[in-house]
């Protein structure tokens, strides 16, 4: 979409920057943060491209950044991509997903690829899938709603079959005309550079995909102290439990909302964010949370502006992030920044990286052994050192160091893709 034109970009000139680097954005609130300190690094160029839609014209997150263009499925395949790319001389995907992988098929040998994975776009390619992310009650759940959506009216089936039969033939003739569209697995290897939340899903991906996964690691920021988890004076104080931080299967909320239920929490209330993800589970997790603790438990389905959110929590100094994977980075950091206990699946990969760091984190499982009494709060010492840890990996000046690292890195990387 040629309306949404980059006027920095435009004033700035052609020979005012050696790197130009074009990104494939969706709309997201932690792209403020990029795009600010981007913004600030001299002799680099940015362009970004939201793949949202050909037709979206307001976004919830992303109205503030200067768009080079608004794009969908599509872009791809049109001239503009020719001509974006031949701009480029890196391009970075935020968030891998069909349109951003049509994209870098078109890239040439002569542009840096980087893929900044976000744990979502890339859990999948391990072992197992998605599913092996889930715990018992949650993957029951989630075969029962897989049962519930196959068994609808047959109206609505055959409604669903004709909407499906349409996007079928609308793919098939799409793909014909590009015969570089491709699925992400196929496309791992084109990958040269690798950046997540935390390095450790790093080594997950390259023990999964082998050698076709040649991609070095760099390390790209989404938030700092400063910027993201510093937006209050205090700690959390009060008594409540945050409970995940999305409507989506990898929270197994379940799991913990049964064990909730069999101990005695007081007048503490369960806050569970649920207005992100699958409308139809934030339901589920609803009717389950709402039988098992009745006006304990309070949902919250609808957006907020991060301000709100962020002054709702404030109440919360215990949370439990039961996700297998990386997930909730946001939540948890600002959560450990003031003061809050945090409990996390052992087996998650952000657990293991916190503890390792020194921070004082503790596992679900210890709620389950110990009751109520696993709740009692972390001593200044213990917040203390929690700081330290989120200063060390997410302070102002690590994320500054972070990014002009990464600006280096693709100044030398260009010039052997030349």
């Amino acid at each position: 979409m040629e309306g949404y034109t980059n006027e920095v970009v435009e004033d700035c000139g052609a020979a005012c920057a050696s790197i130009k680097i074009l990104h494939l954005i969706i709309d997201s609130r932690f792209f403020d943060f990029t795009y600010k300190v981007l913004q600030e690094v001299e002799g680099v160029e940015n362009r970004y491209v939201a793949l949202v839609g050909e037709h979206v014209r307001q976004f919830n997150h992303i109205g503030n950044i200067p768009l080079w263009r608004v794009a969908g499925a599509e872009y791809a395949g049109t001239p503009q991509v020719t001509e974006d790319l031949e701009w480029c001389n890196v391009l970075v995907v935020h968030w891998w997903h069909t349109a951003a992988a049509s994209v870098v098929a078109k890239a040439p040998d002569s542009v840096v690829v980087v893929w900044s994975g976000w744990g979502g776009d890339y859990y999948d390619l391990l072992p197992g899938g998605e599913v092996s992310l889930y715990g018992d009650r949650t993957k029951e759940l989630f075969q029962q709603m897989q049962l519930q959506q196959m068994q609808g009216t047959r109206k609505e089936a055959i409604r669903k079959g004709l909407r499906r039969l349409k996007k079928v033939i609308k793919c098939a003739l799409w793909r014909a005309n590009n015969q570089a569209v491709a699925d992400k697995s196929l496309l791992i290897e084109r990958v040269d550079y690798f950046s997540a939340p935390i390095p450790d899903d790093y080594q997950l991906l390259k023990n999964a995909l082998g050698t076709k996964f040649r991609a070095e690691y760099v390390q790209l920021n989404y938030a700092s102290v400063e910027e993201t988890f510093k937006h209050t004076e205090g700690g959390y104080s009060g008594n409540d439990i945050l409970l995940g931080n999305s409507a989506t299967e990898t929270n197994n909320h379940l799991e913990v909302l049964d064990m909730l239920s069999t101990i005695d929490i007081g007048d503490r209330k369960v806050i569970v964010p649920l207005s992100y993800g699958t409308q139809s589970y934030g339901d589920e997790i609803e009717k389950f949370g709402r039988r098992l603790l009745g006006k304990k438990f309070v949902p919250i389905r609808n957006l907020m502006p991060l301000e709100q959110y962020n002054l709702l929590i404030t109440n919360c100094s215990i949370a439990i992030m039961n996700h297998r994977r990386q997930q909730a980075i946001g939540n948890i950091g600002t959560m450990l920044y003031h003061g809050a206990k945090i409990f996390l699946d052992e087996k998650s990969v952000v657990y293991k990286f916190l503890k390792r760091k020194g921070a004082y984190v503790f596992s679900v499982r210890e709620i389950a052994e110990c009751g109520s009494a696993a709740f009692i709060p972390l001593s200044n010492s213990e917040k203390e050192r929690n700081i330290e840890v989120i200063n060390q990996v997410w302070g102002h000046d690590t994320v500054i160091d972070n990014v002009h690292k990464f600006v280096d890195r693709m100044q030398k990387s260009m010039a052997t893709h030349a």
